[in-house]
C-alpha cells in the first residue's frame, strides 16, 4: 500500500485518512514494514516517484545484460523478465511474440533473424522507458485502442503542455497454457505456448490437453495417462459429459 499526496503539507491528512479507514476495517500494519516520508521509492517492482511511476531500472538492466538466448529455457527466462515490464512496454505483445512463437516449436531450437531484431529493438525500446504520469483532476484523457489477430491493446493518454503523458497502458493477448510430458524413462518436457485467441480456463486447459495429445503421437507414443484439473474435460474426454459451446 502506497499513500502519496500531491504536496508535503496534505501528507498528515492523507494518512490520518487511511489509518481511520484501516481501524474502521479492524486492519493492522507491520511497523517494521512501513516507511514514512519517502520522496520515491520502489513498490510492487515499480519505482513510485514525485510525478509518476516509472520502471525498475534494475530489472532494465537485467534484461540489456542478457545475451542472445540458446534454448528454450533461456527464451522462457526472457519473456518471465518482459512480462514484468509490461505495463511499460507498448504493445508488447507484437515486440514480444517472436520469442513466445520460438516457445511454441516444441521440437528443435532455432533463434532467427526475426528473433535477434526483436531482441534488439526491446533492449532499444527499454532504453528509453516511458513514465506513467499522475492525470490532475478535470484531465481530459484520450484512449488509443489497438486491435490485431494475437491480441487488444490500450493505452490512456494525456496532454501536459503539448506533450503526450502516459496515463495506463493495458494489453490482453491470446491466452497462455503450459503442460508437462513424463516419458516411462523418467523423461521430461516442458511446453508453455500462447493460443492465438481469448480463452477460458477450461478452453485453455483443452487446447493444452490437444497439443500434449498431438506431442505423443508424433514422438511415436501409443499409451498416455493424463492428469487435468478441470472436471469439465475429464468428463467430456471420458464421454461422461457433452459439450454445449462448439470452441470445446
Amino acid at each position: 500500500m502506497v499513500v502519496k499526496s500531491k504536496v508535503v503539507s496534505e501528507h498528515v491528512g492523507d494518512l490520518g485518512d487511511i489509518f481511520e479507514i484501516l481501524r474502521k476495517h479492524k486492519l493492522r500494519l507491520n511497523a517494521f514494514k512501513c516507511s514514512f516520508g519517502m520522496g520515491s521509492g520502489n513498490f510492487l517492482s515499480y519505482m513510485v516517484i514525485n510525478h509518476g511511476i516509472e520502471v525498475n531500472l534494475d530489472q532494465v538492466k537485467a534484461i540489456n545484460s542478457l545475451q542472445p538466448p540458446r534454448n528454450h529455457k533461456e527464451v522462457q527466462k526472457l519473456t518471465r523478465m518482459t512480462v514484468v515490464l509490461n505495463q511499460f512496454i507498448s504493445r508488447s505483445t507484437d515486440r514480444c511474440r517472436p520469442f513466445f512463437q520460438l516457445l511454441n516449436k516444441w521440437k528443435g531450437f532455432e533463434w532467427t533473424k526475426k528473433c535477434a531484431l526483436a531482441f534488439q529493438q526491446l533492449k532499444e525500446y527499454l532504453s528509453r522507458p516511458p513514465v506513467m504520469s499522475r492525470p490532475e483532476v478535470d484531465d481530459v484523457l484520450f484512449a488509443y485502442i489497438v486491435v490485431a489477430s494475437h491480441a487488444v491493446s490500450l493505452v490512456l493518454i494525456r496532454i501536459d503542455n503539448g506533450v503526450q503523458m502516459l496515463v495506463y497502458y493495458r494489453i490482453k493477448g491470446g491466452s497462455r497454457v503450459g503442460l508437462v510430458l513424463i516419458s516411462p524413462e523418467k523423461i521430461t518436457i516442458e511446453k508453455s505456448l500462447r493460443l492465438g485467441f481469448l480463452a477460458t480456463n477450461n478452453e485453455a486447459e483443452y487446447e493444452a490437453l490437444l497439443v500434449g495429445m498431438t506431442m505423443v503421437q508424433k514422438m511415436g507414443g501409443k499409451v498416455v495417462e493424463i492428469f487435468l484439473d478441470s472436471r469439465l474435460i475429464v468428463g467430456q474426454v471420458k464421454g461422461e459429459l457433452k459439450a454445449s459451446d462448439g470452441r470445446m
